[in-house]
C-alpha cells in the first residue's frame, strides 16, 4: 500500500510530504516527525498543523514532536482543513490510468509531489484559504 502525508503552507503554498506503507498513530508520528525536522531543523520555532479528527491524529499515544502543536477543526469540517484540496492536485497524477506494479505508481505519486513542492503558485491557489493565509500573521 502507499499513503501520502501531507502538509501545506496556507500563506506560501510550500509543501512537504511523506508516503508511507499505512496509515496509523506510528506511521503519522513519523510523518510529524520529518515534517518537524524539515520545516524547523534546529526546533526554534513552534509549528502549529491544522489537522481533522482522524483516529491517528487524535490518539493519546501519539507521539508529537516538541515544537508542533496540533490544532484540532471541529468535526465533519473537511472543507476547513488547508491541505484537502492538495490531495486533488497529487490524484490528477494517477487519475483514469492503472498500473501493473506498485513501484510504478509510487514512482508517479513521488514525481507528482516533487513536481507540486516546486510549484508553490498551484498550490497556493488550491491551499490558500483565505482565512488560512492570515494565521501566521
Amino acid at each position: 500500500w502507499l499513503y501520502v502525508y501531507g502538509f501545506a503552507r496556507p500563506a506560501t503554498g510550500e509543501t512537504f510530504t511523506v508516503i508511507l506503507p499505512r496509515v496509523n498513530v506510528e506511521r503519522m508520528a513519523e510523518a510529524l516527525a520529518a515534517f518537524a525536522a524539515h520545516a524547523d531543523p534546529g526546533g526554534e520555532k513552534v509549528l502549529v498543523l491544522v489537522v481533522d479528527n482522524a483516529g491517528w491524529h487524535i490518539a493519546e499515544r501519539l507521539a508529537v514532536p516538541a515544537n508542533v502543536r496540533l490544532h484540532f477543526l471541529p468535526p465533519c469540517t473537511p472543507q476547513l482543513q488547508p491541505v484537502e484540496p492538495f490531495w486533488a492536485l497529487v490524484r490528477e497524477a494517477v487519475a483514469n490510468d492503472t498500473f501493473d506494479r506498485l513501484a510504478d505508481l509510487k514512482r508517479r505519486v513521488v514525481r507528482r509531489c516533487q513536481r507540486l513542492a516546486e510549484d508553490r503558485a498551484t498550490v497556493l491557489g488550491a491551499v490558500g484559504f483565505h482565512w488560512a493565509t492570515r494565521l501566521e500573521r
